[in-house]
């Protein structure tokens, strides 16, 4: 009986596996040189082979519109012996590099679960006497079933890694998605604003969000700083709502030391803090009509901050309210030409009823 050993069986690396299959086959004939083939589109391509000179084999593709053993055995589905010198099956070229020839081949078919043939794999004597190889019927149809079993533990081998490396893709793409937040959508009203997002992310134009509560105006801002040349840059969020209406300028703005009671040193605000990153002032609606004029100050290319800078890098505004509903002023004159304006879709726009 033919046993190969049940390590073999044990391999889930299908390199390592075809390797020890190959070689266990050749320790059980008692040959030195063999190689397993696959079919790949219009080629048998070597993917393993043992002996002298084996390096000369491995990768080599053949043809399928050529004669070759390999070809016979994977479109015949059954087994073969040949006489290197006289069957026309062989494919001479091969060997070309080769310093020994073979002089017999042995070669099985490798079969999937269903039946069918993926592959073949060559048992090669190279001496003169050609007596090596156990050709006895008996052995032969032994060592058939021991290839049947080993071709299907490498099928396996090889379904497993494909299936390993697709969780491993996966699980890298969900790292990389937990570590960003995503906005996905496929409406023409989304994939719209997606557009006008990329579009203003290669450019330094400031920019107003406008949307309802809840449609993603701060994810818009963040994704315009990650897809643009500031995305190694701060990328600065302040929500209005969250800052008492007396201390807006402040902390926008910053401030210097003695320039009121309690100033006791110099305060950097946002836009200076955001050193040629993006800073996203979010709920701008909100904000008093004087401070609004003195932010309006930051659009200019002249002037914007206690510094007497514009803002280093763009700034993007977020609003619940549409431009013309902020206020006549402020949409016209105060913003008109020195900001573009992106609306983030609403809900009722992406899933019509």
């Amino acid at each position: 009986m033919i046993s190969p050993g049940l390590d073999l069986f044990k391999e889930l690396n299908p390199e390592t596996l075809q390797k020890k299959f190959l070689h266990s086959l050749l320790k059980i004939q008692n040959v030195q040189r063999g190689s397993i083939w696959i079919k790949k589109d219009k080629a048998y391509v070597c993917v393993e082979a043992a002996g002298a000179q084996s390096d000369r084999i491995k990768g080599v593709r053949l043809d399928t519109r050529h004669p070759s053993i390999v070809g016979w055995v994977i479109e015949h589905k059954k087994m073969t012996v040949a006489e290197t010198q006289s069957d026309r099956r062989h494919y001479k070229e091969v060997e070309d590099p080769l310093a020994v020839k073979s002089s017999m081949i042995l070669c099985f078919p490798l079969f999937l679960r269903d039946r069918d043939v993926y592959g073949a794999v060559q048992i090669i004597d190279t001496t003169r006497e050609k007596n090596r190889l156990n050709l006895d019927q008996g052995y032969l149809d032994q060592l058939q079933n021991l290839v049947d079993i080993c071709s299907i533990a490498l099928s396996n081998a090889v379904l497993y890694a494909n299936e390993k490396k697709k969780a491993q893709n996966l699980k890298s793409a969900l790292k990389e998605s937990r570590n960003e937040d995503l906005i996905i959508g496929q409406s023409s009203a989304f994939r719209k604003s997606m557009d006008l997002l990329k579009s203003y992310a290669g450019t330094d134009f400031h920019v107003l969000i406008t949307g309802e509560s809840g449609t993603g105006k701060e994810l818009a801002a963040e994704k315009i700083h990650k897809t643009g040349a500031r995305k190694n840059k701060p990328f600065l969020v302040q929500n209005c709502s969250s800052i008492p209406e007396t201390l807006l300028e402040s902390e926008l703005f910053g401030y210097a030391k003695g320039a009121f009671t309690g100033a006791n040193r110099d305060k950097m605000g946002f836009l200076r803090r955001q050193t040629a990153g993006s800073f996203s002032w979010m709920r701008s609606e909100i904000c008093p009509w004087g401070f609004r004029q003195a932010f309006s100050g930051c659009f200019r290319k002249t002037r914007s901050n206690p510094w007497g800078k514009p803002a280093p890098g763009p700034l993007m505004s977020g609003s619940s309210r549409q431009p013309t509903r902020i206020s006549n002023r402020w949409s016209r004159r105060t913003v008109s030409g020195r900001i573009s304006f992106i609306d983030c879709p609403c809900f009722r726009s992406i899933f019509p009823r």
